[in-house]
């Protein structure tokens, strides 16, 4: 069902339910979330967990190395889960933070 409506609002949804189905409209709407979340529930899952590793790796390195420069959490934030994945492996063989991020 949610493929055939992506270009309508709420509003419009709701309009459109409305006249097809009145009775139905909260359960209608309530189906109809449902669905987006479904389908867009595996991309939040991805960027929660890239969040997290993200932040482990962030106080890995401050253990590591200390207070960190400016640009390292920008970096470490922008990076793909790959690259973090690169960098975790050589975290404790690494003399400097420019050793491994560079």
């Amino acid at each position: 069902m949610i493929e055939s409506y992506d270009n309508f609002g709420k509003r419009e949804l709701r309009e459109i339910i409305r006249v097809v189905r009145p009775k139905g409209e909260s359960e209608m709407m309530s189906q109809f979330a449902q669905e987006v979340i479904n389908k867009e529930k595996p991309g939040w899952i991805q960027v929660g967990r890239q969040e997290g590793e993200a932040t482990m790796f962030l106080n890995l390195l401050k253990q590591r190395f200390g207070p960190l420069p400016d640009w390292v959490p920008e970096k470490v934030r922008n990076a793909d889960q790959d690259t973090l994945e690169k960098w975790s492996k050589f975290i404790f063989d690494a003399d400097s933070l420019n050793d491994l991020l560079v």
